[in-house]
């Protein structure tokens, strides 16, 4: 038994046959403090205090002639972490960690636990313009010197196929901060009560989990999965609810972006999706109750000049509502769902569409062939009459007709005669909604 220096204290048990070389061990390891391993993170990350006690009871069973069949079975604790950056920011903090473990072998590359529990684990990301806060967290490293040694002789054993598995697995009362600081105005989201839980996970087999989350001002989230692990393309079961999601909440991005902050209104949304052997289906529903939107901003060079709210009159019904059903479906493995943008591949999973787009240089405009483009016609008939079909609102919008809503704009140039590559200039100069002037 030794004591430790700050608190705590080690005990080890070992029996060893010399006839058999079997041997068996028990380690217990009770109020370790967290802050002696202060010392060895520093080198790499900028960190000041480090709270918390680990405990570790652990046995192991096997024969020095065959260590690495040694059978490791017991439980690990962690308790009370509050890890600080160098300036005192919180960086991670952690009510409990337990561990199950019913038998770890590496030779077998088992590793089988009966329960993972996580409880009050608190976390935040914050985004800045040089980077995050985990990125100013870390230590620059000297560049490494080229490798000159020979390379190893391949392993020609064949590797043992991974066990893992999970009985049960709890995170209980976590939250998470998002903050993105290279906005006009900072934006910040705090997720609360972050409850997980799933049983019998494995890599084989079908698994199941259950998430929930309290998003600000009383929105709620829900996630329910259904799956395998070792090939996500086989089976797939996937439902998100999101519910009263506060548009004022997303306000930082419509400003930096459209130049318009909104000041009103609720978001839900519901997706339904399934993956069957590469075959994908999905029913995804989104709901705007009451969106409102305040005055454009003036001291902001907005990304993308649109008329927001001229475009939520017209999509709103008779009570404010805004819904739209996005149903989405194909094969993963089909080459139509991916397109290449900026020199990346993205997959896309648009409904019997094929989008390509190449941009090779991003300080060139790209414009796709004649064959490719619509004319003037059929872009306005698309913005309105199809538009309203598709959101099944054309009884009463979508063109202008007796009994439908007066809602329609006076632009100051003709949209039939302007250049194409001029129609980007043109402005609405008068807005109608229900037949009242409301610019």
């Amino acid at each position: 038994t030794i004591e430790l220096a700050d608190g705590g204290t080690l005990n080890v048990n070992a029996h060893y046959d010399v006839n058999s070389n079997d041997f068996n061990a028990e380690l217990n390891l009770d109020n370790f403090a967290l802050s002696n391993i202060r010392a060895y993170l520093t080198d790499m990350m900028k960190l000041g205090d480090i709270k918390g006690s680990l405990f570790a009871h652990l046995k192991a069973d096997g024969n020095v002639s065959r260590i690495l069949q040694t059978a490791i079975s017991g439980d690990l604790a962690i308790k009370g972490v509050d890890i600080k950056s160098d300036h005192n920011q919180p960086v991670l903090a952690l009510s409990r960690l337990a561990v199950d473990v019913s038998t770890i072998n590496l030779d077998a590359n088992l590793f089988d636990i009966k329960s993972i529990a996580i409880d009050g684990l608190k976390s935040r990301f914050d985004l800045y313009t040089d980077g995050s806060n985990f990125s100013r967290l870390m230590v620059p490293q000297p560049s490494a010197a080229p490798d000159t040694t020979a390379p190893a002789a391949p392993d020609t054993a064949a590797a043992k196929p991974m066990q893992i598995k999970v009985g049960s697995f709890r995170f209980t009362d976590g939250a998470f901060a998002y903050a993105d600081h290279t906005l006009p105005d900072p934006f910040e989201f705090p997720v609360t009560k972050i409850n997980l839980e799933a049983d019998n996970i494995s890599l084989s087999g079908e698994n199941a989990a259950r998430i929930y989350a309290v998003l600000p001002h009383g929105g709620s989230a829900y996630i329910n999965w259904r799956g395998t692990l070792d090939d996500i393309k086989a089976s797939q079961s996937l439902k998100l609810d999101i519910k009263n999601l506060q548009m004022a909440d997303l306000s930082p991005y419509t400003v930096a972006y459209l130049g318009t902050p909104f000041t009103d209104g609720t978001f839900s949304f519901i997706s339904l999706n399934t993956i069957k052997h590469s075959q994908l289906n999905g029913q995804n529903h989104l709901d705007i109750y009451k969106a409102t939107v305040g005055k454009k901003r003036k001291d902001v060079d907005a990304q993308i000049n649109i008329p927001l709210k001229a475009a939520l009159y017209v999509l709103k019904d008779k009570d404010e509502k805004i819904q739209i059903d996005l149903p989405i479906s194909g094969d993963l493995d089909n080459p139509e769902f991916k397109y290449i943008l900026d020199g990346q591949d993205v997959v896309m999973l648009i409904p019997k569409a094929k989008i390509e787009t190449v941009i090779e240089d991003e300080n060139e405009p790209y414009y796709p062939s004649v064959s490719e483009c619509m004319n003037i016609e059929e872009m306005i008939i698309g913005y309105t009459i199809n538009n309203a079909k598709q959101l099944s609102i054309d009884e009463f919008k979508g063109s202008i007709e007796v009994g439908k809503d007066a809602d329609y704009l006076i632009f100051n140039q003709n949209l039939l005669t302007t250049e194409p590559l001029e129609l980007i200039h043109i402005k609405p100069e008068e807005v109608f909604f229900k037949g009242k002037r409301i610019n």
